[in-house]
Formats: C-alpha cells, sequence, structure tokens
C-alpha cells in the first residue's frame, strides 16, 4: 500500500493528527520565514537610506544652479565686460578705480548669505584682476594649473573643480566654479571668473542624516576624491583604487556590503548626475542590522506559540467535523437507494452546513434537470425544422425564377444561365444529404451562389469582398450559419441604402477561435434596439421573415456553447458589422471548391 493510499484511508480524525506532525516542516518554514523577513527589513533600511541620500543629492541641487546662475549674472554685467575689454587701455588709477567698484559688486554678492567665500576674475592672460576675501599670492600657483586648460573644453560652460588641501591646513577644502567670459558683443574671449564654494554649506546638508548609530557620509568627486565630508580628515583622500568606488560607478542606487580590515561595511550611495559626484554612506554592518534580529526571535516565538496552540484544539476541530460529515455519508447512502425525498439536517451553518444545504437542493432539482433536458431536446428538433424550411425559401426560389424569366424575355440568355446554374447548385450545396455541420469553404460557397443570383438582380447596387483567410476553410460550422448573415446585409442595409453599397467578409483565427465577420456600409443597427436583436426582443426584428439572426445564434450557442455565437455592433463609420465566433474543430468534407472559385467573383469587387 503506497503512503497516499494509506493516508486516504485514514479517518478524518486521524488526518488531523498526521496534519499536527506536519506542523513539524511549518516550524521549520517559521525560521526561514524569519530570516526572509529579516532580509526584506534591511532591504527596507538600505531603501530608506538611499532615499535620505537622495534627498541630500536634490537639495544640492539648488545651490549648484544658483552658482552658475550666479556665474551667469557676472559674466554679463556690463561693469565686467566693460572693465575686461579696456583693461590693457587704462592707466593706473583708472584700472584701480574700477577694480574697487567690480570688487565692491563682489563683496556684495558674497555678503548675501550665500554658499560663494570668495569671487575672483582674471584677464586672459590668467593674471588676477580683482580679488576679495582672498590671498592674490595664494592664487598665482593656481592659475597655472591645468584647470584652466580643461575649462576651454567646456564652452562656455561651468568647470566645477576640487583643489587638494596643502598639509599645512588640514580639514579644509577648496571647491571652486570656473567660467570663461566672452565679449556679448564679438564673441571674444576675454577673461575668467572663480567662484570659491564653501563646503561647510555643502557638509551642513547631510550634517543631521544618520546611517545607524555609527555611520558616516562624504561627497566624491568623478574623479574619486573626497570633495566633502562629515569627518573632516577624509578631506581630500581619494577612494578611486578601491573595490568600492568601482561598484558604485555601476550600481550608484544600491547598497552593498564590504570587508575591510577584518570588519563588514555597508556601502549606500546616491548620484549628483549634474555634477557626476556621489554622495556616499558607509555604517558597521552589524550596527545596521542590530533591530532586525530583534524581529527574528520574535518571529521565531509566535511561530512556536501558534504550533502549540494548533495542537491544542486540533482534537476539537476534528471532532466538529467528523460528525456532520458521518450524518452526510448515511444520507448519501439512502439516496443512492432512490431515496430522493431524504433531507439531511446537520445543525451547523460552516462549510459542512453549506454543503447540506446544497445536497438537499441538488437532490430536489433532479427531477427538474430531467425535465430540462428533455424540453432542450424538443427545442433542438424545433431548430431543425425551422432550419430544413429554411433551406427551402420559397420566397426566394420564386424570386429568383420570377428574375430568370425576366432575363429571357429580355434576351439576356446569358445571364438567365448563370443566375438558373446559381440557383441550382445552390439548392445542392444547402440540401447537401441533410448534413447539418459542414466545412467553413462550403458556406463559403452557398455564400458564393446566393450572392450571384441577388447581383444579378440587383445589378449595380453592391460589390463583395471576401477577405477569408485559407487556413480556416477546413474548420466546421452549422449550415446556414453565414449565409443568413449575408442576407439580412442586403435586405436590411444594402437595400434600403442610396447608392451602391459594399459588403465585405472576412474570416480568420482569433485567440485560437474561427472569427467570420460580415460588414455592410449602409445605416447600421438601431443603437437602442442592438441589444435585443439576438434576443428576439427588437421591433425591427420581429418583422423579419425566414431564418433570422436570432436563430442562428441561438444555433450556435446550443450546438458549440455559450461562449460562441453572434456579436453585433456598428461600424466607427457607418454600417452593420455581425461576428460569428465558432470553436476550431475540422470536419472530412468530399465537395469541396478551390480558394478562386470562391473568392475570384469578389475580391476583385465583381458582381
Amino acid at each position: 500500500m503506497t503512503i497516499r493510499a494509506w493516508y486516504l484511508n485514514l479517518s478524518i480524525r486521524r488526518k488531523m493528527y498526521v496534519a499536527n506532525v506536519i506542523f513539524i516542516p511549518l516550524l521549520i518554514l517559521i525560521v526561514v520565514f524569519s530570516r526572509i523577513s529579516s532580509d526584506s527589513v534591511i532591504k527596507n533600511k538600505i531603501s530608506s537610506s538611499i532615499q535620505s541620500l537622495d534627498l541630500i543629492t536634490k537639495s544640492m541641487v539648488p545651490l549648484v544652479e544658483h552658482d552658475e546662475e550666479l556665474s551667469r549674472t557676472i559674466v554679463s554685467n556690463s561693469q565686467v565686460q566693460d572693465f575686461l575689454k579696456n583693461y590693457a587701455q587704462m592707466d593706473a588709477n583708472e584700472r584701480y578705480r574700477q577694480q574697487m567698484v567690480i570688487g565692491s559688486l563682489f563683496d556684495n554678492l558674497v555678503s548675501k548669505g550665500t554658499n560663494i567665500s570668495s569671487i575672483e576674475l582674471y584677464g586672459l592672460d590668467q593674471s588676477i584682476v580683482t580679488s576679495r576675501n582672498i590671498t592674490v599670492d595664494a592664487n598665482r600657483n593656481f592659475i597655472r594649473s591645468d584647470f584652466f586648460k580643461s575649462l576651454k573644453l567646456e564652452y562656455g560652460k561651468v568647470l566645477w573643480v576640487y583643489q587638494p588641501n596643502e598639509e599645512s591646513n588640514p580639514g579644509q577644502a577648496s571647491i571652486y566654479a570656473l567660467r570663461e567670459i566672452y565679449d556679448y558683443m564679438t564673441g571674444e574671449l576675454f577673461g575668467y571668473i572663480k567662484l570659491n564654494i564653501k563646503e561647510s554649506i555643502i557638509a551642513s546638508l547631510y550634517a543631521d542624516v544618520k546611517i545607524g548609530d555609527t555611520g558616516h557620509l562624504f561627497v566624491v568627486n568623478q574623479t574619486g576624491t573626497i570633495v566633502s565630508s562629515s569627518d573632516r580628515l577624509e578631506l581630500s583622500h581619494s577612494i578611486a583604487q578601491t573595490e568600492e568606488f568601482n561598484w558604485l560607478q555601476a550600481n550608484n542606487r544600491q547598497g552593498k556590503v564590504f570587508k575591510k580590515n577584518g570588519q563588514k561595511y555597508l556601502i549606500i550611495s546616491s548620484p549628483m548626475t549634474y555634477l557626476s559626484w556621489y554622495v556616499i554612506g558607509t555604517v558597521p554592518y552589524h550596527d545596521f542590522i542590530r533591530d532586525t534580529n530583534g524581529l527574528s526571535n520574535q518571529i521565531l516565538w509566535i511561530g512556536l506559540l501558534g504550533l502549540l496552540f494548533q495542537i491544542l484544539i486540533s482534537s476539537f476541530i476534528s471532532r466538529s467535523i467528523t460528525t456532520p460529515i458521518l450524518k452526510l455519508n448515511r444520507s448519501m447512502l439512502e439516496t443512492g437507494l432512490g431515496n430522493f425525498k431524504n433531507q439531511l439536517h446537520v445543525g451547523s451553518r460552516d462549510e459542512i452546513g453549506r454543503i447540506a444545504l446544497t445536497y438537499n437542493t441538488m437532490v430536489g432539482r433532479i427531477s427538474e434537470l430531467i425535465d430540462e433536458v428533455y424540453a432542450k431536446q424538443r427545442e433542438k428538433r424545433d431548430l431543425e425544422l425551422h432550419l430544413l424550411q429554411s433551406q427551402i425559401k420559397p420566397h426566394f426560389l420564386y424570386n429568383t425564377l420570377e428574375s430568370i424569366c425576366s432575363l429571357i424575355q429580355l434576351k439576356q440568355e446569358s445571364q438567365a444561365i448563370v443566375m438558373l446554374k446559381s440557383l441550382s447548385m445552390f439548392y445542392k450545396t444547402v440540401l447537401n444529404k441533410g448534413k447539418e455541420v459542414i466545412s467553413i469553404r462550403e458556406e463559403i460557397e452557398i455564400v458564393h451562389y446566393y450572392l450571384t443570383i441577388l447581383q444579378i438582380r440587383y445589378k449595380g447596387k453592391f460589390e463583395v469582398i471576401m477577405e477569408i483567410d485559407e487556413a480556416i476553410m477546413d474548420f466546421s460550422i452549422l449550415k446556414l450559419s453565414l449565409q443568413p448573415l449575408v442576407e439580412n446585409a442586403i435586405y436590411h442595409g444594402i437595400r434600403n441604402k442610396r447608392g451602391p453599397g459594399l459588403i465585405t467578409i472576412r474570416g480568420s483565427m482569433i485567440d485560437n477561435k474561427v472569427k467570420i465577420s460580415v460588414i455592410d456600409d449602409a445605416n447600421g443597427f438601431n443603437p437602442e434596439e442592438i441589444s435585443k436583436i439576438l434576443t428576439q426582443e427588437s421591433t425591427t426584428m420581429n418583422t423579419l421573415k425566414g431564418f433570422g439572426l436570432p436563430n442562428v445564434n441561438e444555433r450556435i450557442q446550443l450546438f458549440c456553447g455559450t461562449e460562441f455565437g453572434l456579436y453585433l455592433s456598428n461600424e466607427p463609420a457607418g454600417g452593420a458589422r455581425v461576428d460569428i465566433l465558432l470553436p476550431k474543430l475540422l470536419v472530412s468534407s468530399n465537395q469541396l471548391i478551390s480558394r478562386g472559385e470562391v473568392n475570384d467573383p469578389y475580391t476583385s469587387g465583381g458582381r
């Protein structure tokens, strides 16, 4: 005996006890869940920390934009432009006077509480023309640096640079915004502007942000040099050659644990895309996950208590379940012996009680279902009789014969012969030894002969285009499913339209189902009655004779299921559309015709 068979043969009460044993793996699951929860909390903390860094980077953007806007204001200032343009022609007194005026302008800008510590203006030869709050001699080496060479590659844009500190002045950083100055009239380069940025302003943006209890933050530029830090001694240090810097350049909005000096550290970062700088946070990993360990222990204890509670109540639950089930079992045995008047009462409203109620309803419905099946069979026979009557189509036959006589009288014997032959082939295909299910190819053939007759009768009244996918031609369809749709399009659409009309018949596979559409360009369905047409409640459809749309829809749903049938709609450009949805089922047929014989008269719009 297999384990499955052994388990199925157990009583429900014993199965409940087995379920308790199964809770042991659940305990293991709880431990795993505890670990997963811990990891989830850590990920959330990392995400929260990264969001804090993102806020820092976003808060730096207004400072950067302000400084760049200030530089634009200075380089476009008319006094600065005139001073640099005429600097070489000024005598010493005029030069000194202009330096004082521009120096006062710079002092005024610096004194407004911005993050600028000083502003320097250089001539084209990089000599210091004017300077405020700065030692001139300290900058003579700077103006000879490669920064000004790099500035030429910016073509008028701001270049942000960082100047390493002198060893004699640790804990201080120099951040500069450099920009070329061009003559606004001639476009000639004739100077440079240098804004000295207060690193302390940048550091103040993240002074109150905490990453764990012992973590700290710093900012590095694109070369890996620390340009700002909560630890002042780190300023000007480079991390360019470290594994951490190589990682954050490719993963600059994530967190990762690195090992340094035998201790794990968590590194997170956020990019300052505008400057290609990074805000980085680092914290000892054990400090970062300290509070998650307590959460894991709480989950574990809750799981153990839940397991104990399950064991205590399992006996009570098993008895409350098995007692009504035993009653249900006895009642079903009686019903199996033919006692359909047997009613089950379990005295509860739980799942077993609902099963008992459903069981009682089911027994009561058995005789009703027998009657319904009988009624369905009668309905199906009525539809078959209606189909047989529609196949003969006496009005269609009479009108066609009248048309043939008229053509003969008008000496149009060739047209009369075509109509007579089409009429003969139409009835031959429709009657077809009484087959009810035919191929789509055969149904298209019926439509072909039908349209040939009507296009002769209503010469020039309408054109037909057929676009039938060859892949669906051998699938099955109930006979006279498509022809009534075409008849409806002509007699209740095209015939009432002024001027010639167009009927389009398309067929293809849609979502593993067969879809055939009949579309006309007449007035379309009445929007108020379109939902009632298939239910035979429409006043318009009640006036129809023959095998109409409701009958076709009912036949398809009766034979194929309610998910298939007809779907009516109006085209956006005007006209009615009827879609047939059918299952994809192949049939065998010995009366197939070529695609060309079906489509040739219509694909070109012929009549």
